[in-house]
C-alpha cells in the first residue's frame, strides 16, 4: 500500500503554492502539498545582508542596503513586514544638503527619514526601524507605514510621522528595498551598513 502512495506522490502534477491558508481537515493531498509550499515560502519573503554593504561617495545616486520580494498573493489583511538597518555613516559639512535614509515600496518610498548635518559626521552610528502593515491587499492593494531612524544621539534624531501610504499590487511579487541618497557628490560621503533584515510576519 505504500509503495503505491509513494508512486502515486512521485506521478502529481506540480502544484502552486497557496499563502496564508491553514491545512484543514479533507484536504485534499495537492491541496495540503501547495498549502505546505506556501508555509516554506515565507522562507523567501525575507532577506538580510551577509556580510558589510557600503556604498554612497561621490554620488547622488539612490543607494541600496537589502532588498526582497514579497511573493505574490502572500500578503494578508494586517499583515505585516519588518524591516531595520544599522550601521555608521560619515559625511562632510555641506551647508543645506542631506543624508536621506529610505525604504521603498516598488518604486515609491514610503518612508524616508531626511538628516541636513549642521557639522561634519564622522563614523555617526545610524538604526533605522519600519513596520510595514497591509491595509488593503489585491491589485489595488496598499501597505502603511510607521517607523523611526536615529542618527548617533537624540539631538540628532531622524524623527518619521506615521501614517504613510502607499500602492502595493499584491496579486503580484511586492519588492521591498532598504536604501538612502546623499543630496549631494563628495568622495568622502559613506554609509556602511552592518546589519539589515527585510523580514515578513
Amino acid at each position: 500500500m505504500s509503495q503505491v502512495k509513494l508512486k502515486f506522490i512521485e506521478a502529481m502534477a506540480a502544484v502552486t503554492p497557496v499563502f496564508g491558508a491553514l491545512l484543514q481537515s479533507g484536504d485534499r493531498l495537492t491541496d495540503m502539498f501547495a498549502k505546505l509550499q506556501g508555509l516554506l515560502g515565507v522562507r523567501n519573503a525575507r532577506a538580510s545582508i551577509i556580510s558589510v554593504v557600503s556604498g554612497g561617495n561621490s554620488t547622488t545616486a539612490d543607494q541600496i542596503i537589502v532588498t526582497t520580494s514579497i511573493p505574490a498573493n502572500y500578503l494578508a489583511l494586517s499583515g505585516t513586514i519588518d524591516v531595520r538597518a544599522a550601521g555608521i555613516f560619515t559625511k562632510p559639512l555641506s551647508i543645506g544638503t542631506s543624508l536621506t535614509f529610505w525604504v521603498k515600496v516598488g518604486a515609491n518610498k514610503i518612508a524616508s527619514f531626511a538628516y541636513v548635518p549642521i557639522s561634519t559626521q564622522t563614523t555617526c552610528n545610524f538604526q533605522l526601524d519600519v513596520v510595514l502593515v497591509a491595509r488593503a491587499i489585491g491589485a489595488s492593494g496598499s501597505l502603511v507605514a510607521s517607523g523611526i531612524c536615529n542618527a548617533d544621539t537624540s539631538t540628532n534624531q531622524l524623527t518619521f510621522a506615521s501614517g504613510t501610504t502607499g500602492a502595493a499590487d499584491t496579486t503580484a511579487a511586492v519588492p521591498i528595498t532598504i536604501g538612502y541618497t546623499f543630496s549631494n557628490s563628495n568622495a568622502s560621503n559613506n554609509v556602511t551598513a552592518h546589519t539589515a533584515i527585510i523580514e515578513m510576519k
